[in-house]
């Protein structure tokens, strides 16, 4: 009875000891994975502070200046600046050119149609004392002053008489009325 009292103890002692090992090995095992994350944890920290972000940026700023520097004296050694340059010189000048043209083409538009243009094709404006226009005769009021403007200057009047009075359309268009054909005249002809 004894006997089998001590080879339980034994058992048992020899289970607690596996027991505490296998308890001591898993502590490690979570103490070990514990402290990895820890410190990536305290990495990660440490990449998301301001300073460090501005850090990286500031270095990957300095690697970009630097390689465009080295492009642009790369550039600078084979470009052909005078060549360039009258390249340039040309192309502005057929650009000045073409401006020159338009605006010219602009001009003689407006010469064929500005109001000087149309006075010297025989028309005239009518103008009153206070610097209205005067649009119809029906609109001239008896002693009143104006002044014509023609083409080479102008005419300075006085209406007269009634009140104006308006013409018939082709008399203000300045059309004749040709007179009715007679029983025996054939009339002008095609061509006359």
């Amino acid at each position: 009875l004894a006997g089998a009292m001590r080879d339980r103890a034994d058992r048992a002692r020899q289970a607690g000891r596996e027991q505490a090992r296998h308890l001591l090995a898993s502590v490690r095992q979570a103490s070990a994975g514990a402290g990895r994350r820890l410190e990536q944890i305290a990495v990660r920290l440490e990449r998301a502070k301001p300073a460090a972000i501005l850090e990286r940026r500031r270095a990957r700023v300095m690697t970009l200046a630097d390689r465009l520097s080295r492009a642009m004296r790369d550039r600078a050694d084979w470009a052909d600046l005078p060549g360039a340059a009258e390249d340039l010189e040309r192309a502005m000048s057929a650009r000045l050119q073409r401006a020159s043209e338009r605006l010219a083409s602009l001009e003689r538009l407006l010469d064929l149609v500005g109001p000087q243009a149309v006075l010297a094709r025989g028309y005239s404006v009518t103008i009153r004392a206070d610097g209205g226009v005067l649009r119809s005769a029906a609109d001239a009021k008896p002693g009143e002053d104006i002044t014509t403007r023609l083409a080479d200057g102008s005419v300075q009047s006085t209406v007269k008489g009634e009140k104006g009075e308006a013409l018939p359309a082709q008399q203000r268009l300045g059309v004749r009325r040709r007179r009715p054909p007679t029983p025996g005249d054939a009339g002008p002809g095609l061509f006359g």
